[in-house]
């Protein structure tokens, strides 16, 4: 499946609820996975998210809704910041895309085996040839929920520099820091 490029696209995953989807732009893409630049409902920038291709159910081009959104980016005049993956070409695999973003001790959001009710939130503590070793944080109070292994296989879907993900990374490391301090 290859996505068209430059131009805001509606992506729907193979899901128990076919209403979902995000919006973006796709950054890259290889003949396994794609990264979108991701757009929220009111038109501004959301993170990236890197989708496996073979849970992409659906692509829309030209929607009612994406005409909205575009205009809602008009608005903003928005300038997406610079991310990780400028050389995005690079990355082979997951286990890169995953390498790359536990060397930068980035929090991410993960969906694993295609569900959605799989999202997993935290920090890699540890990156294997075929695991990782994840930190996952209880987001209604941003504490660290314990350490899980997830299989590299089962992860379809990582996201990054997501605004709740951005403010949650903020009250994370200043709670380690001033544990006291409300």
């Amino acid at each position: 499946m290859d996505i068209k490029e430059n131009i805001l696209v509606e992506i729907y995953k193979k899901d128990k609820n076919p209403e979902t989807f995000n919006v973006g732009e796709v950054e890259f893409q290889n003949k396994d996975f794609v990264l979108f630049s991701l757009l929220n409902p009111q038109g501004q920038y959301d993170g990236f998210s890197f989708y496996k291709k073979n849970i992409i159910s659906t692509i829309e081009y030209k929607t009612d809704y994406l005409k909205k959104i575009k205009l809602y980016k008009k608005y903003w005049n928005q300038s997406k910041p610079a991310h990780l993956f400028k050389d995005a070409q690079k990355f082979d695999s997951f286990f890169h895309v995953l390498k790359k973003l536990y060397s930068d001790n980035k929090l991410i959001t993960i969906v694993t085996n295609g569900n959605t009710e799989n999202i997993l939130t935290g920090y890699i503590d540890k990156i294997e040839e075929k695991s990782i070793i994840f930190n996952n944080l209880d987001i209604s109070s941003a504490t660290s929920d314990g350490q899980i292994e997830i299989l590299i296989n089962s992860i379809d879907i990582v996201t990054y520099d997501e605004i709740d993900n951005i403010l949650l990374d903020f009250v994370f490391n200043h709670m380690k820091i001033h544990p006291s301090q409300d």
